[in-house]
C-alpha cells in the first residue's frame, strides 16, 4: 500500500473521560514513506498553522476506554501506519490534533503579525508575476460608538533581483518566521524586548538585511534577518536566543520603548473618541504592565503619536479633504458641498449639507437654530452647525460649516450656503445667540426671513449686565417669554421692574419680537432656545479634536446614524402624531376636565361658530374653523389648547385633524425617507485627475506651543459657586453669610 486515507480531527478538545469532542474534520492522504517531520509539516500546510508560534500534537485511540496513544517520532508513526493497514475501514484511529503555544526561542512572535502559509504563498506569487504590483486604497470610514480609520494599510510589492547567496540562506529555513517587512519585524522585536527585560542593538540594517545583537558586548544573543525573494517581506534565518550578558545590563532604563513602540502599544486606547487617557495613565500602565519607568515627557510624546496613528496627521487630513468630499458626492448624490480656499491655496471654508437633510427639510417646522463650538485641534478653528427640529422634538442636523473663526465673512458664507441649498420657506424663522455676525449675515442674505435670539442667551446676558443670579428672576423672566398674551406678560414684566427698573429698557432695546412669545410676528412654535444645537454640540464634543476629514466623516456617520433611528421610531409610531405632540394632547385633555361651557347657550354641533369656554373665572372662545382660541396656545403652539379640547370633546370630534401637520406620523416618515450612504472605503471609483491634484494647504498661522486647550473660557454668568453652607446645607454661600434657619437635628439619632 503505497498511500494511506487518514482521518483528521481538529480544534476540539479532549473531556474527562478522554473522548476527543467538538471537532471539525477534514482528510488527508498519508503516504507510506512519511516520516513524523513530513507529517508535521502536512498538517501544518493543510490546517495552516504556524510551524513557529504553535506545536502540534497528535493523537489516536484504538477503542473506548483506552488511553490515547501520542504520536512523537518515528517509530510511533510507523506502529500507526502499520495499524491503519491492518484495518481497511479508513474512517478508523482517525487522528486528534491539539495545539498549543511553542516554548521554543521564537514564543514571542504574535500570530497578529505573522503570516499564514496561505497568505506568504499568495503574495509570493503575485510578486514573482509582475515586476511591480502596487494596491492602495485610503479609507475616510468612522464609527458612531468611536472608532474613525483615517487610512488603509497600503501594500506594496515590488520584484528586485536576488543573488545566489540568498537563496542558498533560504533553502535552510521554512516559511513560517516571514513578516510582511522590515518596519514590522522592528516593531515586534522592540515589544520582545520590552517583554523579555533586555536590550539591543541594530548591527546592520539595509533594503535587504536587518541583523540585531544584543546590547552587551560580550553576550552571544543575536537575529539575523533579510528580505525574501522579490517581495518586501523579511524572514528570520538565524536567531540565537540565549543571553549571557549581566544582569546590570538587562536592568537599565529600556532603550527600545521609543515613543514611537509605546505608541502603537497604547493606540487602541484612544480608538473610542470618548477614552480619556492622559499621560499620567501611560506612566502607570507601562511601569505596571511592562516594568518600564518613562518621564512625563515621553508619554505626552507617545500619546500624540498613537492619536497620529490613529486619526492621522492634522495636515495632511487637508491634502485628503477634496478627494473626500468628491467620494461623499458619489455615495449621495444630491449633498450640497462646497469648498473654499485662498489664492495661496491654503484652506478657508467647507461647508457640508447631505441630500438626506436637504430633503427631510421641507417636513419640518420652518425653524433653523445656528450655534458655533471651537475645534480642538491643531489647527483649531470653529464648526458652525445649522439644526432644526422634526415633528417629535428630536435634533435633525441640517448642515456643518468649518471655519477659521465665527466673524462677519464665516457667518455670511454659512447663511449664503444655506439659503442655495435650503432656499427660503413660508414664516421661516432663524435662532441663534446675539453674536453680531449671524445677525448681519441674516439680514444680508436672508431679509425675508425673521431673527430670532435665544432666550437662554439672553438671560445669561443679563446676568452679566445687572448681576441677577437669583431664583427668582429667573423663573420670573422665563414666565415672561413664555407668556402667550400680551396681559400675562406685561404681569411679569412689571415684576422684573420692581427687581430692577434697568432691565426693561435694555430688553426694548434688544426688541420683544426677537424673544417674547407674546410679541413675535413669525411664529416659532415650541423652539425658544438653540438648545437643539447646543445638544448637537454636546454630542460631538469628542470630535471636536479630530482632524477635518475624520471630522467630516464622524459628522456623516452620525447624521446617518439619527436618521435610521428616527425613521425606525417614526415606522413604530402606532398613533396619527408624534409620541411628543400625543402626550401635550394628553396634558391638555386633563385640563380641560376642569373646564365648562356656556350652559346658557346651546352648543352647535358645528364647528363653524366661536364657542364660549370657562376656565374658573375666566373666559376663553374657541374658533374650531380658525384654529385660533383667546388664549393664543392654539395658534402658536399648532396644537390643540385645553379650551379646544374641552369643546372637542363636548362635540365628540377627532382633535388630531386640528393639529399641525408637521406632527403627524405621516410628515415624519417623509422627513427621514431620505438615506445617508457610507462613504465606501473598499471600492473606490477612480476619482478624476482635476480632484486628486487639487491642492488644500493647512490655514494660516502657526500652532500654539505648549499643551493645546481644550476648555473654552466660561464668562462670568456661567461659572458656580459649589461652596456648601455647614449651617443649613444649601450651597452657594457659606457659615458666616448663611441667612437660612438650620438644619433640624434628629433627637433619635443621638447617642446619650
Amino acid at each position: 500500500m503505497e498511500n494511506i486515507p487518514v482521518f483528521i480531527h481538529y480544534n476540539g478538545e479532549w473531556n474527562q473521560s478522554m473522548d476527543y469532542i467538538n471537532f471539525d474534520v477534514t482528510g488527508m492522504v498519508l503516504p507510506n514513506e512519511c516520516d513524523y517531520i513530513s507529517l508535521l509539516q502536512k498538517l501544518n500546510n493543510q490546517l495552516e498553522s504556524n510551524q513557529r508560534a504553535t506545536e502540534i500534537e497528535v493523537k489516536y485511540k484504538v477503542k473506548n476506554g483506552y488511553q490515547p496513544l501520542k504520536i512523537q517520532d518515528n517509530a510511533t508513526l510507523f506502529f500507526y501506519k502499520e495499524l491503519k493497514k491492518q484495518d481497511g475501514d479508513c474512517t478508523k484511529y482517525p487522528l486528534c490534533i491539539s495545539f498549543a503555544k511553542s516554548q521554543r526561542d521564537v514564543n514571542f512572535f504574535d500570530s497578529t503579525l505573522l503570516l499564514t502559509n496561505t497568505q506568504i504563498r499568495s503574495i509570493h506569487t503575485a510578486a514573482v508575476s509582475s515586476s511591480k504590483t502596487t494596491s492602495e486604497m485610503m479609507s475616510f470610514n468612522g464609527e458612531a460608538d468611536g472608532s474613525i480609520s483615517d487610512a488603509v494599510l497600503c501594500a506594496n510589492y515590488a520584484s528586485n533581483d536576488f543573488d545566489g547567496e540568498d537563496e542558498e540562506i533560504e533553502s535552510k529555513f521554512d516559511d513560517a518566521n516571514i513578516y510582511k517587512d522590515k518596519e514590522t519585524l522592528s516593531t515586534v522585536m522592540s515589544f520582545y524586548a520590552i517583554k523579555n527585560h533586555f536590550q539591543y542593538k541594530v548591527k546592520k540594517s539595509c533594503r535587504r538585511q536587518f541583523f540585531l545583537d544584543c546590547w552587551d558586548e560580550r553576550c552571544d544573543w543575536k537575529l539575523r534577518a533579510s528580505r525574501k525573494i522579490k517581495t518586501s517581506m523579511f524572514m528570520i534565518r538565524k536567531l540565537n536566543n540565549v543571553h549571557i550578558c549581566p544582569l546590570e545590563s538587562r536592568t537599565s532604563n529600556q532603550r527600545q520603548a521609543t515613543s514611537a513602540i509605546i505608541g502603537e502599544c497604547i493606540k487602541s486606547k484612544f480608538l473610542s473618541l470618548k477614552t480619556v487617557y492622559t499621560p499620567g495613565d501611560i506612566l502607570r500602565d507601562m511601569k505596571e504592565d511592562y516594568g518600564v519607568n518613562i518621564n512625563h515627557t515621553k508619554a505626552y510624546r507617545s500619546k500624540e503619536m498613537a492619536l497620529e496613528k490613529i486619526r492621522a496627521r492634522a495636515d495632511d487630513s487637508f491634502a485628503k479633504l477634496s478627494s473626500y468630499l468628491y467620494l461623499l458626492q458619489i455615495a449621495n448624490s444630491g449633498s450640497f458641498v462646497r469648498l473654499q480656499t485662498t489664492e495661496d491655496n491654503s484652506f478657508l471654508y467647507v461647508f457640508m449639507a447631505l441630500d438626506a437633510s436637504i430633503k427631510g427639510w421641507t417636513s419640518c417646522m420652518p425653524l433653523v437654530a445656528v450655534d458655533g463650538t471651537f475645534l480642538k485641534s491643531a489647527y483649531g478653528g470653529t464648526l458652525l452647525s445649522a439644526s432644526t427640529q422634526d415633528g417629535n422634538g428630536k435634533i435633525f442636523p441640517l448642515a456643518f460649516l468649518v471655519a477659521d473663526s465665527e466673524n462677519n465673512k464665516s457667518c455670511e458664507w454659512l447663511i449664503q450656503n444655506l439659503r442655495e441649498a435650503f432656499g427660503l420657506r413660508e414664516g421661516m424663522c432663524i435662532i441663534s445667540d446675539r453674536h453680531e455676525s449671524i445677525k448681519n449675515a441674516i439680514g444680508k442674505v436672508y431679509p425675508e426671513v425673521s431673527h430670532g435670539i435665544c432666550t437662554f442667551h439672553l438671560y445669561n446676558n443679563l446676568k452679566t449686565n445687572f448681576r441677577k443670579k437669583s431664583k427668582d428672576f429667573r423663573k420670573t423672566f422665563f414666565k415672561a417669554v413664555r407668556a402667550y398674551t400680551k396681559d400675562k406678560f406685561e404681569f411679569y414684566m412689571a415684576e422684573i421692574d420692581e427687581m430692577d427698573a434697568r432691565i426693561r429698557p435694555y430688553l426694548e432695546k434688544v426688541g420683544y419680537p426677537k424673544w417674547a412669545r407674546a410679541h413675535i410676528t413669525n411664529n416659532r412654535h415650541l423652539m425658544m432656545t438653540t438648545n437643539v444645537a447646543e445638544s448637537l454640540n454636546a454630542k460631538i464634543r469628542g470630535a471636536r479634536e479630530l482632524p477635518i476629514t475624520p471630522l467630516l466623516e464622524y459628522l456623516r456617520a452620525l447624521v446617518q446614524e439619527w436618521t435610521y433611528t428616527n425613521r425606525f421610531s417614526a415606522m413604530s409610531t402606532f398613533t396619527s402624531v408624534s409620541k411628543r405632540a400625543e402626550n401635550m394632547l394628553h396634558e391638555n385633555y386633563i385640563d380641560s376636565l376642569k373646564m365648562k361651557l356656556d350652559s346658557s347657550l346651546p352648543v352647535s354641533k358645528s364647528t363653524d361658530q366661536p364657542s364660549t369656554v370657562y376656565e374658573h373665572d375666566l373666559i376663553f372662545t374657541v374658533d374650531l374653523k380658525e384654529k385660533t382660541c383667546t388664549c393664543r396656545r392654539f395658534q402658536m403652539d399648532k396644537l390643540l389648547c385645553p379650551h379646544a379640547m374641552a369643546l372637542l370633546k363636548e362635540l365628540h370630534q377627532e382633535p388630531y385633524r386640528y393639529c399641525s401637520e408637521y406632527f403627524g406620523k405621516e410628515m415624519m416618515l417623509k422627513t427621514y425617507e431620505g438615506i445617508v450612504y457610507p462613504v465606501d472605503n473598499q471600492n473606490l471609483p477612480s476619482i478624476p485627475t482635476n480632484v486628486t491634484e487639487k491642492i488644500v494647504l493647512p490655514p494660516h498661522g502657526k500652532t500654539k506651543s505648549g499643551r493645546p486647550k481644550k476648555r473654552r473660557i466660561k464668562g462670568p454668568c456661567e461659572s458656580t459657586n459649589q461652596n456648601k453652607c455647614s449651617r443649613c446645607g444649601v450651597y452657594g454661600h457659606n457659615r458666616k453669610t448663611c441667612q437660612n434657619a438650620p438644619k433640624k437635628i434628629d433627637c433619635n439619632s443621638l447617642v446619650i
